[in-house]
């Protein structure tokens, strides 16, 4: 081992736990021996005539294993008589070209629609669940009664229209018979309305045009949408949306399902406003490709801006495919810049989305601007096309937790000629220019890469793009812990493309302070760790606590870690309590660029003293690296460097000197830090 002269390298000053069996693969194989639970999150909604019935398929989004296909046995007897159709894979849409369209991957979730009611009379049904393998599981009877509406308006009626106005205030109106408009079909203009579809479709924008909508409000509050179809008519035209919501609050979207496939065309889009608003077990289905700019971030369901969208909910919602975002909430980045807030207590749960990129950065579910106190949480979202990042977190985005998803992701081919028609990458996770207090915790992110006739689809299956102290209009990303995560990220045999399971790049002199990675499994047959890359370098002082890296097959292209880019240094990252597997190494290192370049490895020394015990701790060179206390149980741990590594070698900082002093007394012990450690120091 090469001995180097001592190199500048920042004091670690972390209080570390104890090495654990990784978290992740303990919730993976926990889960793994629990029994199926077939009908989980069941949900009914009864109409007069219709009703819908929704489930899914085991309540955990990382048991993938669990997606099949179903559907309902109903009729007015426990000898049903009738069935649904089976919902299993999303549908092909035959106008998309095949390289951006979904993967057909089984439903997690199971949405039906039942039909031909009499209001009022019991109808009996039955939950069916079919497997992957075929195995036939089948839920219990069970009884929903169709909804009898009390002094309901009847829809059309004798209302004129399209577009029929709705202007009575607090007032249901039921929807007896299919309609299609030339434009706009329902414009709502009073609050607290209710509009029951009943199971019938809707269809708008028959005729050529822009701004045709399903059902459109402006300034509204408590409305309630519910229980039908609404699709996009054969006309051209822009921004055609199934449903409009224009600075309203308080509004409730459920059991819809919505088809559009217009230029710029949006599923449920909320502008100006949303707060308080509901918008659950709904189907939406983007059949479009075409959008005037990526940067307006057309998505499926879409609070923007989210300004005014406080206390709203998006959950157990299908988006069967959207062309760039599937559900986002994005406020202002300036305003983020400002240290203002916009838009606060966000939920994202439980839906299922399927990502059919046509254009540069689409994602599955997004969260960026002025927002505050956020959590996405159990979401299952699969991404392929273009530039599919499943979960996109963006400036000034705070205070937000993602939580137990599950998302696949591959960039499979180009429609827009943006960067080049030639390759493109997909992530899992992208974390971009200043998010700030983030847990990532308990997920599973996986992403494949790889070369298919001539396209190169690359991958960073985590993407962490940290901002530049020197520049005050970016809120340096701090404080972000991502643990206890699968990571998952594999090359094909094809060359050319690249695969990286963790990639942190910088703006040129930029610090990544408060950048955790804990506890977390990284599996790959290619780059593990990437610090510093095209898109950005500087990336430093990185923390990685008691991760496990496992090399994935026999071949040549594995690295555990790459380190520098171009001319800006690289400097301060730190790994503790390593593990390896599957002929991983510490040793299996690439150093890049012509600028400072170093990191640490590192491990917990845990310390059994007397409670109160003064803990100071010297390095090789007899620079102090560390001092503490001793708890009440006489337990005192830290975080030491066993060397630093830069391409010139390795400068060994160990063994280090332990100095406990109590009441009086004091002594010392040399110890070699070159793995985890217990001692004990009794005076």
């Amino acid at each position: 081992m090469m001995m180097l002269a001592r190199v500048v390298f920042p004091v670690v000053t972390l209080m570390l736990m104890s090495p654990v069996p990784n978290v992740a693969e303990e919730i993976v194989e926990a889960a793994a021996q629990r029994p199926l639970e077939s009908f989980a999150d069941v949900w009914t909604h009864a109409s007069p005539t219709s009703a819908i019935v929704y489930w899914q398929s085991g309540n955990d989004a990382r048991r993938v294993e669990t997606a099949g296909q179903g559907y309902v046995e109903y009729g007015p007897t426990a000898g049903y008589g009738r069935r649904t159709d089976s919902f299993s894979l999303p549908p092909v849409c035959e106008v998309v070209p095949e390289k951006v369209r979904v993967f057909r991957k089984p439903s997690w979730s199971q949405f039906h629609r039942l039909v031909g009611l009499i209001p009022g009379a019991p109808c009996h049904y039955r939950m069916v669940h079919v497997a992957p393998d075929g195995t036939v599981t089948r839920g219990k009877d069970q009884v929903l009664t169709p909804d009898v509406v009390p002094q309901a308006i009847a829809l059309p009626g004798k209302l004129a229209g399209p577009p029929y106005v709705l202007n009575r205030a607090n007032a249901t109106y039921v929807l007896t018979a299919d309609i299609a408009a030339a434009g706009t079909a329902f414009e709502i203009a009073a609050d607290d309305i209710t509009l029951e579809l009943d199971g019938h479709t809707v269809v708008f924008g028959r005729a050529d045009g822009d701004n045709f909508h399903g059902i459109r409000a402006s300034g509204r509050t408590g409305l309630r949408l519910l229980g039908g179809a609404i699709e996009e008519g054969s006309g051209r035209g822009r921004r055609r949306f199934p449903v409009f919501m224009q600075g309203c609050r308080n509004v409730e979207i459920t059991g819809i399902s919505a088809t559009y496939h217009g230029k710029d065309g949006q599923g449920i889009l909320f502008s100006w406003q949303g707060e308080g608003s509901n918008v659950h077990h709904n189907v939406v289905d983007d059949r479009g490709t075409e959008s005037t700019s990526r940067h307006q971030q057309i998505a499926a369901i879409h609070f923007s801006p989210a300004a005014g969208s406080s206390n709203a909910r998006v959950h157990h919602n299908v988006v069967l495919r959207a062309r760039q975002t599937g559900i986002q909430f994005g406020a202002s980045e300036a305003a983020a810049r400002e240290g203002k807030v916009q838009a606060e207590n966000i939920e994202v749960a439980n839906n299922m989305v399927y990502l059919g990129s046509c254009m540069t950065n689409s994602m599955g579910v997004s969260a960026s601007g002025a927002i505050k106190n956020f959590v996405l949480r159990n979401n299952r979202i699969y991404g392929r096309g273009e530039m599919p990042e499943c979960i996109f977190v963006g400036t000034g985005a705070s205070y937000g937790r993602v939580v137990g998803n599950y998302t696949y992701a591959r960039s499979t081919g180009k429609v827009s000629q943006e960067y080049g028609s030639t390759s493109s990458l997909s992530s899992a996770l992208r974390m971009c220019w200043g998010p700030h207090h983030l847990d990532v915790r308990g997920n599973t992110f996986v992403t494949s890469s790889g070369v298919t006739d001539g396209f190169h689809g690359n991958a960073r299956c985590i993407w962490a793009a940290c901002s530049d102290p020197r520049q005050p209009q970016w809120k340096i990303s701090g404080d972000i812990t991502v643990e206890d995560n699968e990571i998952v990220a594999m090359l094909d045999k094809t060359g050319g493309a690249y695969a990286r399971a963790i990639t942190v790049c910088g703006h040129h002199q930029s610090s990544s302070h408060g950048l955790v990675f804990r506890n977390n499994r990284v599996t790959t047959n290619a780059d593990c760790v990437v610090l510093s890359e095209s898109y950005g370098c500087g990336s430093s002082n990185v923390q990685f606590i008691g991760n496990t890296f496992v090399k994935a097959g026999k071949g040549n292209a594995f690295t555990w870690l790459r380190c520098g880019y171009w001319d800006k240094p690289t400097t301060g990252s730190c790994f503790f309590d390593s593990r390896f597997g599957g002929g991983a190494s510490v040793e299996d290192v690439t150093f890049a660029g012509t600028a400072r370049r170093s990191f640490g490895v590192g491990w917990t020394l845990c310390l059994k003293t007397e409670p109160g015990a003064v803990v100071v701790i010297t390095d090789v060179d007899d620079k102090q690296v560390f001092q503490g206390s001793a708890d009440a149980k006489g337990r005192c741990r830290a975080a030491l460097l066993q060397y630093v590594h830069t391409p010139e070698g390795k400068t060994i900082l160990t063994p280090h000197k332990v100095t406990v002093s109590h009441g009086g007394k004091s002594k010392q012990r040399s110890v070699t830090v070159e793995e985890f450690r217990e001692i004990e120091i009794h005076l």
